[in-house]
């Protein structure tokens, strides 16, 4: 912690309209962990880098002038640097432009905190700043150990060699001290070399000529600032369209489902009219039969009718004859 302190108390800080204390640069904390198994001699290495990033800031906001707006510009674009890398991570782009940035490495496993304002006056920030969270969580580093393969086959084919009988010549030997040269000169090594950049010529400007760079510059300062809030409008209108269109699709989707419900029901009922057709049609041709029947035994009836009849008269014709034939018996009897 000690040495954190004095870290932080060697950093530069100036006074802006939006902070009080305003660290002007970025601050890397490095620690360095080295791990032996004895029993083995096998010993790894690696490295915990804290890193503390300024703030992004608008010029407009914080009123920085001189000095401290030479400072602004130099952490805008390294952050600008680092949100290229990020980006680039994110999308799974084939080339990652790590050496435009001193804070990334593809050997490393890393984890942002990010620290937006409630306020709403730093609306478009605040967005901004989650937008860069959103871009970074879905990137996936892994680490790899580093390892002197190299050295590693060199000893297995020394080794190889010695167990099949063959004796190896002094110089083509494993060198131990050379090994371990080239171990200290790999931990040594930093992530990643920054990238040259041509020698300008020195120009020598006039106060007047100072002066109206730093105003042409202010103006620029200015017109990115304007430009930062028409690209975060542009962002949330594009976030806007974005969720729209996915509430659309998922509109699309419902009325989707809805018409294939509907369609199902309709097909269920039109299956049920059919049966129901199909069983009117039935009944219709029972009732046709039925009337037939009705037909033919209304005739047989009526038939039946008029052979009733015409065997009731022929009864009652018998049977006046036989009333007559039994009076004339009668009246001989009693004549007699």
């Amino acid at each position: 912690m000690d040495t954190i302190d004095k870290g932080k108390s060697d950093r530069h800080v100036a006074v802006t309209y939006m902070n009080e204390h305003s660290f002007r640069s970025h601050s890397i904390f490095q620690i360095s962990v080295k791990q032996e198994n004895t029993a083995t001699e096998q010993k790894l290495s690696g490295k915990l880098h804290l890193v503390d990033l300024a703030g992004s800031e608008k010029v407009s906001k914080t009123g920085a002038e001189g000095a401290v707006l030479d400072e602004a510009k130099n952490m805008k674009k390294s952050l600008s640097s680092l949100g290229n890398d990020i980006s680039a991570l994110a999308e799974v782009s084939g080339y990652i432009p790590y050496r435009d940035s001193k804070m990334t490495c593809r050997n490393c496993r890393t984890t942002i905190v990010i620290c937006a304002s409630p306020s709403a006056n730093n609306e478009s920030e605040t967005k901004s700043t989650l937008m860069f969270g959103q871009r970074a969580k879905t990137v996936k580093n892994t680490e790899k150990g580093k390892a002197l393969r190299n050295t590693i086959t060199w000893l297995e084919n020394e080794l190889n060699r010695w167990r099949n009988g063959e004796s190896v010549p002094v110089d083509e030997q494993f060198d131990k001290e050379k090994a371990q040269a080239e171990v200290l000169a790999l931990d040594n090594l930093p992530n990643d070399k920054p990238a040259s950049t041509p020698n300008m010529p020195q120009l020598r400007l006039t106060d007047a000529e100072k002066d109206k760079c730093e105003v042409e510059l202010a103006e620029l300062y200015k017109q990115l600032d304007d430009k930062d809030d028409e690209i975060n409008q542009q962002s949330q209108l594009a976030e806007k369209l974005k969720q729209q269109i996915l509430d659309q699709e998922e509109l699309l989707v419902s009325s989707r489902r809805d018409h294939d419900n509907l369609q199902s029901e309709l097909n269920r009922l039109q299956a049920e009219n059919e049966a129901f057709q199909d069983e009117v049609k039935e009944v219709l041709q029972a009732l046709e039969e039925l009337a037939v029947n009705y037909d033919q035994k209304s005739q047989e009836v009526e038939d039946k009718t008029k052979e009733f009849e015409m065997l009731s008269d022929e009864l009652n014709q018998k049977s006046m004859l036989l009333a007559r034939q039994l009076e004339r018996v009668v009246r001989s009897v009693s004549t007699e």
